[in-house]
């Protein structure tokens, strides 16, 4: 019993012995560890705070460039808002100017036909069918009658004056003065004046609402119904007649005879054309610039032999 309380005694002695030897051993071991551990928790710390701020700092520049970036996207809207504020004043523009347009033409084509009417009423029934020249409207009219101390002639109509020698085309009148083409040429006269085309001498007697009495004489022409009636008995046999197209030279030149010089020596003719001029008989008149001439050979009575020839 003893010896076992006394064994027992021993080994405490020895495990507290071992036990203060460890203690004793390990204690400056665990101040290193604890002094380590704390400069790795503070190197650990620093690395934190370093990356910490860093993140800040990046949070900071992204927020910077969002704001940036809403700036330009609220720039992007002011832009389209003037671009389609542009578009919406250009369109209003164009609607504007449109109409502007549009009531121009429509006021445009109201005068027209009120100038068309006015003209229509003026000129009376007009000639049916088209025209390639106002030589060929002019034919299709019928001469005015001769009365005595002129003839009348209504607006759009021609009559032929002293004795053929003369074509006159009336194309407006009003209470004192009319206006007619003579010979290819416009004249304007007074009631009671005289214009001379050529040879020829023709006078406005008078004027009654759309009608003009007129009077030519061209050379020793008197003028009157019974020779004017002479000379159209005159008007068969070979050549052209007064107021008669003629086509020369296989078609290569139209003439019209307008008028014929009262002593016979000349005729009145437009060439390709409405224009004319007098020939006298022998003489040529030129075609183009080819060389090529109409003739007058001879006239008999108010009939004019026409000739073509080219210079060779």
């Amino acid at each position: 019993m003893d010896q076992k309380i006394m064994g027992a005694g021993v080994v405490s002695l020895l495990v507290g012995f071992a036990l203060g030897n460890v203690t004793a051993d390990r204690s400056p071991k665990m101040e290193d560890i604890r002094a380590a551990l704390g400069a790795e928790m503070e190197a650990a710390g620093s690395a934190v705070d370093g990356m910490s701020a860093s993140v800040q700092e990046q949070f900071a520049a992204l927020g910077d460039r969002l704001g940036a970036l809403e700036e330009q996207l609220g720039s992007g809207s002011d832009a389209m808002g003037a671009i389609g504020s542009r578009i919406d004043g250009l369109s209003e523009e164009l609607r504007t100017t449109l109409s502007e347009q549009q009531a121009a033409v429509s006021d445009g084509i109201s005068a027209l036909g009120a100038r068309i009417e006015s003209a229509a009423a003026a000129a009376g029934s007009a000639a049916q069918g088209g025209s390639d020249s106002a030589e060929e409207v002019a034919e299709e009219m019928s001469p005015a009658d001769p009365i005595e101390g002129g003839t009348d002639l209504r607006v759009g109509e021609t009559a032929m004056l002293a004795d053929g020698a003369m074509r006159a085309f009336l194309s407006r009148v009003t209470e004192d003065a009319a206006r007619l083409s003579v010979g290819g040429e416009m004249i304007d006269l007074a009631v009671g004046r005289s214009g001379t085309v050529g040879d020829c001498e023709v006078t406005l007697n008078g004027t009654d609402g759309a009608v003009a009495r007129l009077s030519a004489t061209c050379g020793g022409s008197g003028g009157d119904a019974e020779d004017s009636a002479s000379s159209e008995a005159e008007m068969s046999g070979d050549g052209t007649g007064v107021g008669e197209i003629a086509l020369v030279g296989d078609g290569a030149a139209r003439v019209f005879v307008s008028g014929i010089a009262a002593d016979g020596s000349a005729a009145r003719i437009a060439v390709n054309g409405i224009a004319t001029q007098a020939v006298a008989v022998g003489e040529r008149a030129e075609v183009g610039d080819e060389g090529c001439a109409v003739t007058v050979e001879a006239i008999s009575g108010n009939r004019v032999s026409l000739g073509y020839a080219c210079d060779s």
